[in-house]
């Protein structure tokens, strides 16, 4: 019987007005306005820069022996041997962070992350007028 009891008191307090709406938990009441706005806009950066790379025309090549990314570009040229032309001086922190921002890995959580960011807050927003 007391175990029922306690399950009674346990029930009624967690179904209490003590409970917080989705809303108290926006990611501008814990890193800021500031600190909100700057996630969503890097995410969106970031997925922006990739997605523009991969529209104009630039893809990685990355090198069988040393591993080092190199990027080539379909507007680049081509070679004697008629092959699309790679871009000089691109395999070291160039290549590498090119093909990160290009990646499909980086690209897609980023606009994930944006989206939600820019939906969560904006409902949570238009929730409060």
């Amino acid at each position: 019987m007391r175990k029922i009891k306690i399950l009674l008191v346990c029930i009624t307090l967690y179904t209490s007005n003590a409970m917080g709406g989705i809303c108290d938990y926006v990611p501008s009441k814990y890193i800021s306005n500031s600190g909100a706005s700057a996630v969503s806009a890097v995410a969106g950066a970031t997925a922006t820069t990739g997605i523009g790379m991969n529209v104009a025309g630039f893809y990685t090549l990355t090198h069988s022996a040393s591993g080092l990314v190199m990027l080539g570009s379909t507007s680049a040229g081509t070679s004697a041997a008629g092959t699309i032309g790679i871009i000089a001086n691109t395999s070291g922190a160039i290549g590498s962070a090119s093909a990160v921002a290009m990646s499909s890995l980086v690209i897609v959580p980023a606009v994930i992350i944006a989206v939600s960011i820019v939906a969560y807050e904006g409902s949570c927003y238009l929730t409060a007028l």
